[in-house]
C-alpha cells in the first residue's frame, strides 16, 4: 500500500499540570517535611513522549484530554513545539494533574489524578481516521485497559506500528499481546508482569506472550532488547543526575522518532539511552527534554554504546 503522505507518530495518552517538590527525602508515613525548590508546569507521559518525538524530528499527532475550561491555555504552551499537531478533547472533568516529589539523588515518586485520561476515548474522535501504513502508534498507561486494547487494535487493522509503555502500570492481562509490536517497560514494570526479578528471566516470559519486541530501561544501566533477530544491551554514560522524571518518557519518544526514520532497533536503542541520559542531568519532566539541536546531534553520534 503506498502512503498518501510521509508516515506520522500518534503519541494516544494524557496531559496534565504538574507540581514538581524537591524534597530531603521521601516522607515517611505521617510526617511532614519541607521542600527546597516547588516547580508547576505542564506535562504528563503522553505530552512528554509526544514533545520528546517531535524534537527528535517526527511529526506528531498527540491525542488527548483536558478540562473543557483549559482548552485554550494548553493549546498555547503546545504551539512551541510546532511538530507536535495537538489532537484535544474537552471533558467535564479537571485537567489531569500530578505531585512530583524529586529527592536530592534524582530520584522521584509520583502520584497522579487522572479523571480526564480515565474518560477519554480517542476512537470516539476520529483517532483511527488518521492512520495510515507505516505510521507508528505509542500509547502509554494512562488511559483505560479497554481504551488502550481498542487503540492497539485500530492500529494494527490499519497496519501502523504499535508501541505500548504500560506506565503508569494498569493490569495488562486483557490486552491484546498479539497487538502490540513493541514493548517497553522498565525494571520493576517487567518484574511486576512476568513475575521474574532476573531481566533476562522475565524478557523470556514476555516475549512468551507473542510480544513481537521487548525493550527494558534500566536506569544508569542502560537498556537491553529483544526481538527476533537477537538481543542488544547498551550502556548509559556516566552523568551526574539531577532529576530522573520524565527519563523514560524522553527515552519512549525519541526511541520511536528512530524507528519511524528506518532505523532498525539495535541502531534506535543507543539513540534512546543517550536522549534519557542527557534528560536526568536537568530538572523537570517536559523541561528536562533535550532541545531539537541537542538531539540532532545525539542522533549523528550518541553517547550510549553497545555493551559488550
Amino acid at each position: 500500500m503506498s502512503l498518501d503522505r510521509p508516515a506520522r507518530v500518534h503519541v494516544v495518552g494524557n496531559l496534565c499540570f504538574d507540581t514538581t517538590l524537591v524534597v530531603p527525602h521521601f516522607p515517611r508515613p505521617g510526617e511532614t517535611s519541607v521542600a527546597f525548590e516547588s516547580r508547576v508546569g505542564l506535562g504528563g507521559k503522553g505530552l512528554n513522549q509526544a514533545v520528546a518525538s517531535a524534537r527528535a524530528g517526527a511529526d506528531v499527532l498527540f491525542y488527548a484530554a483536558v478540562g473543557v475550561d483549559d482548552v485554550e491555555k494548553v493549546l498555547i504552551v503546545l504551539s512551541r513545539d510546532p511538530r507536535v499537531m495537538p489532537m484535544l478533547t474537552g471533558l467535564a472533568f479537571p485537567t489531569d494533574s500530578s505531585t512530583i516529589l524529586v529527592q536530592q539523588d534524582g530520584e522521584n515518586a509520583i502520584v497522579s489524578a487522572i479523571a480526564c485520561a480515565q474518560a477519554f476515548d480517542p476512537l470516539q474522535d476520529g483517532f483511527a481516521d488518521h492512520l495510515q501504513a507505516g505510521d507508528i502508534v505509542l500509547l502509554q498507561g494512562n488511559l483505560t485497559a479497554a481504551t488502550t486494547r481498542a487503540c492497539l487494535a485500530a492500529a494494527k487493522a490499519r497496519s501502523a506500528m504499535t508501541v505500548l509503555n504500560p506506565s503508569p502500570l494498569f493490569p495488562v492481562e486483557d490486552i491484546g499481546w498479539d497487538c502490540v509490536d513493541l514493548l517497553v517497560l522498565n525494571r520493576s514494570e517487567l518484574a511486576t508482569l512476568s513475575s521474574r526479578t532476573d531481566v533476562e528471566d522475565g524478557a523470556k516470559a514476555m516475549l512468551k506472550r507473542r510480544v513481537g519486541n521487548l525493550v527494558v530501561t534500566l536506569g544508569g544501566q542502560g537498556a537491553r532488547a529483544w526481538w527476533s533477530g537477537g538481543a542488544i544491551a547498551v550502556e548509559a554514560p556516566c552523568v551526574e543526575v539531577c532529576d530522573t522524571s520524565g527519563a523514560g518518557d524522553v527515552f519512549c519518544g525519541v526511541l520511536v522518532a528512530a524507528l519511524l526514520r528506518g532505523l532498525d532497533l539495535p541502531e534506535a536503542l543507543p539513540q534512546a539511552v543517550a536522549a534519557a541520559s542527557r534528560s536526568v542531568t536537568r530538572s523537570g519532566a517536559l523541561a528536562s527534554c533535550p532541545t531539537e539541536a541537542e538531539l540532532a546531534v545525539l542522533a549523528r553520534s550518541p553517547i550510549g554504546k553497545q555493551a559488550s
